[in-house]
């Protein structure tokens, strides 16, 4: 799942970013959109996805254990605050990812996030795997406050992902047109070259989550054996 405690960190952008990769490259998936705003769930629908859930607080349960069941992977997008709604998704999360502009403000909402994971732990027997990923960020070299953010981060325990969703125009465009990275339609060899661009990264990005979140439900089911 995706969880931010603001509006404008770039949630649901990353969120149509995965889910469109996941679709490049085959794989089955749910997306679920619990927030009211509806922006990943309308997109999705117009876009081709087959499995697409307007969910709220009262079912969001419901609608991830039964999305689970059915496909190996599960996109929750959640309201810009920490609700019960949040609460409820992540303690049915196997990862998080906080999606995180590189300023102070920004990193200190991402903070609230990490705290509100860790108080959920209270009432689980596992605690919750999380990492932030930078979000619209320019190509160029990490900024010192970027890079003092990081540092913040790996004080408090938390990774950081090495790969970052950078502001592209392609990006915007897939919501704008409401449909995949991959069918996007240009028009020049500078166009195309773009949309390249931003499918490597899609890519770069979905498959360093998936690969950490993977490994978070290996651990999950060996402890479960372990326990058993």
């Amino acid at each position: 799942m995706v969880a931010s405690s603001k509006g404008g960190a770039g949630k649901t952008t990353l969120c149509m970013v995965i889910a469109s990769e996941m679709s490049r490259q085959g794989i089955e998936l749910t997306i679920i959109d619990a927030d009211p705003n509806q922006h990943f769930a309308d997109w999705g629908r117009d876009a081709g996805f087959k499995n697409v859930i307007s969910s709220s607080q009262n079912n969001i349960i419901t609608d991830i254990k039964e999305a689970q069941t059915k496909t190996a992977f599960v996109i929750v997008d959640l309201e810009g605050t920490a609700n019960v709604t949040m609460g409820y998704a992540i303690n049915l999360s196997d990862f998080v990812v906080i999606p995180c502009q590189t300023s102070d403000l920004d990193g200190k909402e991402a903070v609230k996030v990490i705290n509100f994971i860790r108080e959920q732990d209270e009432f689980k027997a596992s605690a919750t795997k999380f990492a932030i990923l930078r979000t619209k960020t320019s190509a160029l070299r990490p900024t010192n406050i970027e890079k003092a953010l990081i540092d913040d981060f790996k004080s408090i325990g938390c990774k950081v992902l090495k790969n970052r969703l950078l502001e592209l125009v392609a990006y915007r465009t897939i919501i704008s047109n409401r449909c995949m990275l991959h069918d996007l339609k240009t028009t020049t060899k500078k166009q195309e070259e773009a949309k390249q661009n931003a499918i490597e990264i899609a890519h770069d990005i979905t498959l360093e989550i998936v690969e950490m979140a993977v490994e978070e439900v290996k651990v999950k089911n060996v402890k479960e054996l372990q326990d058993a």
